[in-house]
Order: structure tokens, then C-alpha cells, then sequence
């Protein structure tokens, strides 16, 4: 019985892709990749009337090169579970391009999986209702 040449090599590449998406498939299912919480308090993103609306969150909320380096964005109006809060480095709005004025040196860690994401209290709505119900990261 002859076989024909690479239709063994085609037939391992199948089984291996499709064993890749079941695995992929079943860790989405189990929810691998974090400890998020369902339910909780809720960022909700304000670009303050003004400006780009789109809000870029940060790795941590130090003053460091590292910190500074955005990781990820939301656009105004986007919500996302709050894990905690943090002090960090201050941030002001920008009144010359239309925003409202606001200044705060608390961040909030957001509750994503895979990425640890801070945003600035700056660009989301009522921080203040939203500290009161965070914890200290």
C-alpha cells in the first residue's frame, strides 16, 4: 500500500491545530487566566467633554518610566470592574483642549485578566463615590 508523499506531515498539522483550538476553547470556558470578580464597583470612563475620548491606563500608578508607558485604552463612556485603589502620581486634566478641570493623585486597579491595568481617578465618572468603595490595593 503506497501513501501519499506529505499527506502524513498535513495530517499532523490538522490534529495539532485542532487540538490547539479545544485547548484554547476550554481554557476560555474555565475562565483561565485571572481571579475577576462578577460583580463589584464599576469604572466608568469620562473624557471630561473635551480632548481625545479615548483614556489610556497604565501597568501601575508610580512615577516611574515604566509606569508612565500606557498598556491599554478605553474609550469615554466604557465600563470595567474596580479591584482597589491606590495613591500615585498626580494627574491634571487639560482645560486648554475642552476638559473639565480635575486633579488627583488616586488610581484605580482595574479588574481585567492577564494585564494588571491602572486607570487615573482624573478621567472616570464620580471618582469620589467610586474611592469610598475601594479597598487599598
Amino acid at each position: 500500500m503506497a501513501i501519499k508523499e506529505g499527506a502524513i506531515g498535513r495530517e499532523s498539522r490538522w490534529r495539532v491545530l485542532g487540538g490547539s483550538f479545544f485547548t484554547a476553547g476550554a481554557l476560555a470556558i474555565a475562565g483561565c487566566g485571572g481571579d475577576n470578580k462578577s460583580e463589584g464597583p464599576t469604572v466608568t470612563f469620562d473624557y471630561l467633554g473635551g480632548g481625545d475620548k479615548t483614556i489610556r491606563v497604565y501597568p501601575g500608578p508610580e512615577d516611574t518610566q515604566a509606569d508612565r508607558l500606557f498598556n491599554g485604552f478605553y474609550e469615554d463612556g466604557d465600563e470595567v470592574l474596580a479591584d482597589c485603589k491606590a495613591l500615585g502620581r498626580e494627574v491634571e486634566s487639560h482645560p486648554e483642549v475642552g476638559e473639565e478641570w480635575s486633579k488627583s493623585k488616586y488610581w484605580i486597579r482595574l479588574d481585567v485578566p492577564n494585564v494588571t491595568q491602572y486607570a487615573t481617578a482624573v478621567y472616570i465618572e464620580k471618582p469620589g463615590e467610586l474611592l469610598a468603595q475601594l479597598e487599598d490595593c
